[in-house]
């Protein structure tokens, strides 16, 4: 049977992290499967979901917002919220499996699985810092790829994030 190209579109969910720096690497991307058209929408922070949709992509508010991302970091660890952003020295291993794996992933799980509800994906394709999608790929036996915007993290970066 010959392959009109309409069994091949895919309904593809693209999940970030929020900030441009994790948002827009995958733009390219993005617009490379619409092109060959793809179903494609974004769950990303409600606070990006214009900067998508003034591109042309169908975005859902989904997880955590910046603001609201830090402010947890900051009660987890116990720093000072009188301000706001990355507590002083922030970072490493310990920072990454706070801020990506304790306090962002849960609510963006949630959010993930009311939007696969309604809009159930093909393939997700999520940035390396967006850790509720790959368990989520999974439980509705979805493939799904990782976008990076840096080098490979290490295992040691990975495995203290997963535990959460």
């Amino acid at each position: 049977m010959p392959v009109t190209g309409k069994e091949l579109e895919v309904r593809v969910l693209f999940v970030s992290s929020p900030g441009l720096g994790h948002v827009n690497p995958m733009i390219p991307l993005a617009r490379a499967l619409t092109a060959r058209g793809h179903e494609v929408r974004w769950a990303v922070a409600g606070e990006f979901t214009g900067h998508l949709e003034r591109l042309g992509f169908v975005a859902h508010a989904a997880g955590l917002g910046e603001r609201e991302r830090w402010r947890r970091v900051r009660v987890a660890i116990g720093a000072d919220q009188a301000v706001a952003g990355p507590p002083p020295g922030f970072g490493g291993p310990n920072g990454f499996a706070t801020l990506f794996g304790r306090v962002s992933a849960r609510p963006m799980a949630e959010s993930l699985s009311e939007i696969t509800t309604k809009w159930p994906p093909d393939l997700f394709v999520h940035d390396m810092s967006e850790l509720a999608s790959a368990p989520i790929a999974g439980a509705l036996g979805v493939a799904h790829v990782t976008h990076s915007w840096a080098w490979v993290l290490p295992p040691e970066t990975y495995g203290p994030a997963a535990e959460w």
